[in-house]
């Protein structure tokens, strides 16, 4: 089984879910979504970001803003640019939802989820616009207290498995972190 770890405000996981999609396609494995759950971080990325003043970042920041606009065309997805980042809270514990019901509900919720937020500015962090995408995947809806419960128990796992960030590949007690490790994920699957 390979356990694909995402945040939905990430341009780099939702980029990350096609290759691992045709990859699960080809290969046939059990293929486990889980969401990674940070609050606040566009805030804090923002404090950071005017703190922060070297060539290096900024360059660093140019390059993946056009790697990001040049994948994002390779996979046919309109242009994908750094914007506000909205609190996942809501959508991440829908994914644990989707998840207790099959892994395929889960790959179906996200596939969703990150089209309906990237492509039609889907509230990641409402609880009826969530509830509406579950009800589609034929999953219960969830509750504030669910919301509560399911993203502490998440951040207690990530935690215990050292993923520090998404998106993140776990396979076999190895951790891979970005799309690129994907030609060692499938040697990995192919044993």
């Amino acid at each position: 089984m390979l356990r694909l770890i995402i945040d939905f405000t990430q341009e780099e996981s939702y980029l990350a879910l096609n290759p691992t999609l045709q990859l699960r396609r080809k290969l046939d494995f059990d293929l486990h979504i889980l969401p990674y759950p940070i609050n606040g971080i566009g805030e804090e990325w923002n404090r950071i970001e005017s703190r922060v003043a070297t060539a290096h970042h900024r360059a660093r920041e140019r390059y993946y803003a056009m790697n990001f606009a040049r994948y994002a065309v390779v996979q046919g997805l309109p242009e994908l640019c750094r914007r506000v980042v909205s609190n996942p809270t809501v959508a991440h514990a829908g994914l644990c939802a989707a998840n207790s019901v099959s892994f395929n509900h889960g790959i179906e919720f996200a596939t969703t989820i990150f089209f309906k937020h990237w492509h039609e500015s889907l509230d990641l962090n409402s609880l009826s616009e969530i509830n509406s995408v579950l009800t589609e995947s034929n999953v219960e809806p969830i509750t504030r207290d669910y919301v509560l419960n399911a993203v502490r128990e998440c951040k207690f796992t990530m935690a215990e498995e050292g993923v520090f960030t998404a998106p993140s590949y776990l396979i076999n007690g190895h951790q891979f972190h970005g799309r690129q490790h994907l030609p060692v994920i499938r040697e990995l699957l192919s044993k």
